[in-house]
C-alpha cells in the first residue's frame, strides 16, 4: 500500500471515527481531521484529502498547515540566540504568566490555512522596555497554539464537526 505521511499519522494516531483530530508539530504543523466517508465540499483555506481506503472506501480528511512552528523555535535559537537548545523554549514561555502584551507572527514563507497568504511576512508587535526572552519564547509558544486553533476551528465549522479528541505527534 501507499501512505502519505499526514494521512499515516492520522490512522497511526487511530483517529478513526469523524471528528477525531491530530496535528503534527515539525518545522510547520499540519492538522488533519477525519471527516468520514463522505466527501466534504471544497472549503477556501483547507484542504480535502482522502485519508485511507482500507477497501470498503475512502475515508476522508481536511488538513490545513501552519508554516512555521519549529521554525519560529529554530528562528529563536539561530537567528536571535534567545535560546540554546529546543527544549528551552517551553521551560522559557512557562517562566512568565503572558507574553506582557506582545504578539508574534511567525509568517517566514507566508501564511498558511485558514488564509493562504504566500505575501504574508512575519512581525512581532507589543514590545516595549519590559519585554524580555521569557516574553518572546511566550509569544512564540502563543503563535503555534493560536494558528493550531485557527486552522481547528475553521475544520470545525467546514466539517459541521466537533473536535472529538485531538492527538499530537511530532
Amino acid at each position: 500500500g501507499v501512505a502519505g505521511d499526514q494521512q499515516a499519522a492520522l490512522f497511526g494516531q487511530t483517529c478513526l471515527e469523524p471528528g477525531m483530530t491530530k496535528n503534527t508539530y515539525g518545522t510547520g504543523s499540519f492538522v488533519l481531521m477525519n471527516v468520514g466517508r463522505k466527501c466534504p465540499d471544497p472549503v477556501e483555506g483547507l484542504l480535502t484529502t482522502i485519508a485511507w481506503d482500507l477497501g470498503d472506501g475512502p475515508v476522508y480528511a481536511l488538513e490545513g498547515a501552519v508554516f512555521a512552528t519549529g521554525a519560529a523555535i529554530q528562528w529563536l535559537r539561530d537567528g536571535l540566540g534567545i535560546i540554546s537548545a529546543a527544549a528551552e523554549i517551553g521551560p522559557l514561555a512557562e517562566s512568565v504568566t503572558s507574553s506582557g502584551g506582545v504578539f508574534f507572527v511567525p509568517a517566514f514563507a507566508g501564511l498558511g490555512s485558514p488564509w493562504w497568504d504566500p505575501y504574508a511576512s512575519g512581525t512581532v508587535v507589543g514590545l516595549t522596555g519590559g519585554t524580555g526572552r521569557a516574553e518572546l519564547a511566550r509569544a512564540t509558544v502563543d503563535a503555534m497554539a493560536l494558528q493550531t486553533r485557527d486552522v481547528v476551528d475553521a475544520m470545525t465549522k467546514a466539517g459541521g464537526l466537533e473536535v472529538s479528541g485531538l492527538r499530537v505527534d511530532g
